[in-house]
C-alpha cells in the first residue's frame, strides 16, 4: 500500500501577550555587535557567526566569527576566523581527525548577482590558526552557491567526504540565462598527506535539493538502513523531500508538494513523545507557516504514512522583495524538559517579517498560541538557543541582520 500523507486540522492560532497565562516568556538581555549578521550555529560552548553583504566583494569584507557562549550572554566581543569567504553561509564544526585540526566546513554565495556574489563553494577553515586562508574544496562553478556542507564516509574507504546542496537562482531574468537548477553532490575525499591542497571530485547524485539540506542525527529512531537520512526543503520545486539509501540506491520521498516555497527543515522531537518528527518552514510573500510531519518511527520515514500538522500561519513578509519565515526550532525553556513527555517551545525567524515569533504549547496537542516577541524592523538571520551558563534557563541568540547587531535573550517565568 501506498504511503499516504494526511492533514491534521487545527484550531486557528491565537495572538496575545507575554503576560497572558503562559508560563515562559524571553527577556531582552543585551546586543552584540556583529556587522550583517546572518547564521548562527552554537556549537558545545562555542557560538559561530556568519556576516555577509551584497555590496561588491573588493569593497566590504564578508567574515565568519566565533566566540565563548557564556562570554557572549554576558556580553563580549567576537574574534573573526577569516574575512576571505565571498558570502559565508551556514557552519558545520568537524571532527579533528578528518584533517589533523579542528575546522569549520562553510558555504558560500549567494543569488545577489550585483558584487559579484553569485559563484561560491564549500571551504575548510582552520579553527587553530585564526586568521589562515580557508581551502576551498569544491570546484569553481559560475553562478552555483552553496548554503551546507555535511561530513560523511559515501563509499566506505574510512574517510569523510562532504555532502552537499548547490544551487543556480537567476534573480534577474536575462535572456541568454541557464535554467534556475538545485543539485545534492558528493565531494569526495581524496586522503594523502594533504587532502586540501587541489579541489575534490564531484559526483551530482539528484536533482533538487537546492538551498538548505538537513542531515543531522535522527536520534531516537530505530529507521534501518545505511547511515544516511537527508532532509531537503526545496524552494525551487516548491517541496520537501527526504533522501535515503535502500538496498545501496539513493531512494527520495516526497513528503509534502502544497506548503510553496519550502525554506527549512529538521528532524525532532516536536510534541515530547520520544519519537523524531519532521519541522519545516516555508518561505513565501504572504502567509508564511510552521509545520510538523508526524510518522511512524518503526517503520521509517521512507515507508510510513504521515500526517501533517499546521503550528503556525498568516506570517507575512513586509520587505518589498522579502519572503518568510525563516528557520524554526525547538526549545526548552529551561535547557531540557522537566518531566517526561514535556513538549518544548517552537522559536521562529521571521526573517522579511521583520520579527521574532515564539511558539507556546496549547492545551492540546499539535496546537499553539503564537507570539510576536518584538518587532525587529530589519531582516531577520538563522538564531540559536541553549542554556550556555548554566543558570537554568536557555539563552537564545538572534542575528538582526541590517541593525549590525545580534540580540540575546533569556528565558523567564512568568509570575
Amino acid at each position: 500500500m501506498k504511503p499516504q500523507i494526511t492533514l491534521a486540522l487545527l484550531p486557528l492560532l491565537s495572538l496575545f501577550t507575554s503576560t497572558d497565562a503562559a508560563k515562559y516568556t524571553l527577556e531582552h538581555v543585551r546586543d552584540l555587535d556583529l556587522p550583517t549578521p546572518g547564521f548562527l550555529e552554537l556549537i558545545g560552548s562555542t557560538l559561530y557567526a556568519t556576516s555577509f553583504n551584497a555590496e561588491p566583494y573588493f569593497l566590504i569584507k564578508n567574515g565568519v566569527y566565533r566566540i565563548d557562549a557564556a562570554e557572549a550572554a554576558a556580553g563580549g566581543d567576537f574574534e573573526l576566523l577569516t574575512d576571505e569567504l565571498d558570502w559565508p553561509n551556514d557552519m558545520t564544526l568537524l571532527p579533528k581527525e578528518m584533517f589533523g585540526f579542528n575546522a569549520l566546513a562553510v558555504g558560500h554565495g549567494f543569488l545577489v548577482p550585483l558584487g559579484g556574489h553569485t559563484t561560491g563553494g564549500v571551504s575548510i577553515i582552520n579553527l587553530d590558526e585564526p586568521g589562515s586562508k580557508p581551502s576551498t574544496v569544491s570546484k569553481d562553478m559560475e553562478n552555483w552557491f552553496y548554503h551546507k556542507a555535511y561530513a560523511i564516509d559515501m563509499d566506505g574507504d574510512g574517510l569523510l567526504d562532504f555532502v552537499t546542496a548547490r544551487c543556480r537562482d537567476n534573480v534577474i531574468p536575462f535572456p541568454w540565462n541557464k535554467e534556475n537548477k538545485g543539485t545534492l553532490v558528493w565531494l569526495r575525499n581524496p586522503g594523502g598527506d594533504n587532502p586540501l591542497s587541489d579541489r575534490w571530485e564531484e559526483t551530482e547524485l539528484m536533482n533538487g535539493p537546492d538551498f538548505l539540506i538537513n542531515m543531522e542525527e535522527m536520534k531516537n529512531t530505530i529507521t534501518p538502513g545505511p547511515d544516511f537520512h537527508l532532509l531537503a526543503p526545496q524552494f525551487l520545486t516548491e517541496a520537501i523531500n527526504y533522501i535515503y539509501y535502500d538496498e545501496g540506491a539513493l531512494q527520495n520521498r516526497t513528503i509534502d508538494t502544497e506548503l510553496g516555497n519550502a525554506f527549512a527543515a529538521e528532524f525532532v522531537d516536536v510534541n515530547g513523545d520520544g519519537k523524531m518528527d519532521v519541522l519545516a518552514t516555508n518561505h513565501l510573500s504572504a502567509n508564511g507557516g510552521v509545520f510538523a510531519y508526524e510518522y511512524d518511527n518503526e517503520l521509517g520515514l521512507a515507508k510510513s504514512d504521515i500526517v501533517k500538522h499546521t503550528l503556525a500561519d498568516s506570517i507575512d513578509n513586509v520587505q518589498k522583495k522579502g519572503m518568510a519565515p525563516g528557520h524554526s526550532f525547538t526549545v526548552y525553556p529551561r535547557g531540557k524538559p522537566e518531566e517526561d513527555g514535556e513538549i518544548p517551545y517552537i522559536l521562529v525567524d521571521g526573517d522579511g517579517a521583520e520579527n521574532y515569533i515564539m511558539l507556546r504549547p496549547g492545551d492540546k496537542e499539535w496546537e499553539y498560541d503564537m507570539e510576536v516577541l518584538f518587532p525587529t524592523n530589519c531582516t531577520v538571520g538563522r538564531s540559536v538557543a541553549g542554556d550556555v551558563d548554566g543558570d537554568g534557563f536557555s539563552e537564545v541568540f538572534v542575528p538582526l541582520y541590517e541593525k549590525n547587531i545580534v540580540r540575546v535573550l533569556r528565558f523567564k517565568e512568568v509570575e
